[in-house]
């Protein structure tokens, strides 16, 4: 069995202790769940499952727009039989 074990993406973060570059680190953050999601779809990367390990979220009520983003990434992990 494949894991894709991936952890501590803290989507939705507010950053504010990084100034001017909080949109760009929040951009950054967003691309790198964007690119698990599709290597964890891809069939040559051969995964049986993703194993969340950390925070997805930065905090406990993200925007309901990044919330529904990730379920719509998970559904798709779901219906690609990735549990």
């Amino acid at each position: 069995m494949r894991l894709f074990l991936l952890g501590d993406f803290h989507l939705d973060a507010r950053l504010g202790l990084w100034g001017s570059a909080a949109a760009a680190r929040r951009r950054a953050l967003e691309s790198a769940w964007d690119e698990a999601m599709s290597l964890a779809r891809d069939p040559e990367n051969a995964v049986d499952a993703v194993l969340m390990a950390g925070s997805l979220f930065d905090r406990p009520n993200p925007s309901v727009e990044q919330f529904e983003r990730v379920m719509h990434d998970l559904d798709g992990l779901a219906r690609a039989g990735k549990p």
